[in-house]
């Protein structure tokens, strides 16, 4: 609080001294003004943020046998992953079956015509070989954010041959996804499994990735019911993992 204190207290004084140097109140100085106090207060907002953040996810990857870590690369190989978003807070271990599996936060964003705004989730990432057949978006047909789920174009609805998994999700493949694998993943058992969960996560399975997907940011508050949905994204990637690699 001292830090961001002396900040404001220095680019305040700063513009003042420009806005009296220049003679004049509007225009670029007030710009300048704005630019030198907005900037480094934003930047302290994010390094406390990050410091936050770390003093929880630390020990908490720790205990479960993960290494928190500052950011992860974006593999871009499934749909909400191939936004280009940045993945930050990662915890790295096994998870679903990967050695260097990771849970993290991920961010990306949305932009129509001159508006734009950013969507936070919280997610797992599980990077497995073969089955290239398999291809599959499975979420509740209630979105985790916003009123509808993103259009893919190579993406269409699949009829998984129960009518209440159908009516609860939106279930999607892609033209190139092998429907004998698919079906194999999507066993009687998998069927039974969806119906009867509550809250579900969003699933995507394409090109060799598992992505396990929460809405929002968890973990930044040293609140037990708050980290404990990482435990349940965990969960998630195990069970999904393990039907992936008995295909």
């Amino acid at each position: 609080m001292l830090i961001v204190a002396g900040l404001v207290v220095g680019a305040a004084a700063l513009a003042h001294w420009l806005l009296r140097g220049w003679g004049f109140v509007d225009g670029p100085a007030v710009l300048l003004a704005l630019v030198l106090i907005a900037v480094p207060l934003q930047r302290a907002h994010r390094r406390a943020l990050e410091r936050r953040i770390a003093a929880v996810l630390e020990p908490w990857a720790e205990e479960r046998g993960l290494l928190f870590q500052g950011g992860a690369g974006n593999p871009e190989t499934t749909p909400t992953l191939d936004k280009g978003g940045a993945l930050s807070a990662a915890m790295v271990g096994p998870i679903g079956g990967d050695p260097n599996g990771f849970l993290a936060h991920y961010v990306y964003t949305v932009r129509s015509g001159k508006n734009s705004y950013d969507v936070w989730m919280s997610v797992a990432v599980v990077r497995f070989q073969g089955r290239e057949g398999l291809r599959l978006r499975l979420g509740p047909s209630q979105p985790l954010w916003g009123d509808t789920y993103a259009v893919f174009d190579d993406w269409h609805g699949f009829d998984t041959g129960s009518a209440e998994v159908d009516a609860a999700y939106i279930v999607e493949i892609r033209d190139e996804t092998d429907e004998v694998q698919l079906l194999e993943l999507l066993d009687p058992v998998t069927l039974a499994m969806l119906i009867d969960q509550e809250a579900p996560p969003l699933i995507e399975i394409d090109n060799g990735t598992l992505l396990v997907a929460i809405g929002g940011r968890v973990g930044i508050d040293a609140v037990v019911a708050d980290v404990a949905w990482f435990d349940v994204l965990r969960e998630h990637a195990d069970a999904w993992g393990a039907r992936i690699h008995a295909i």
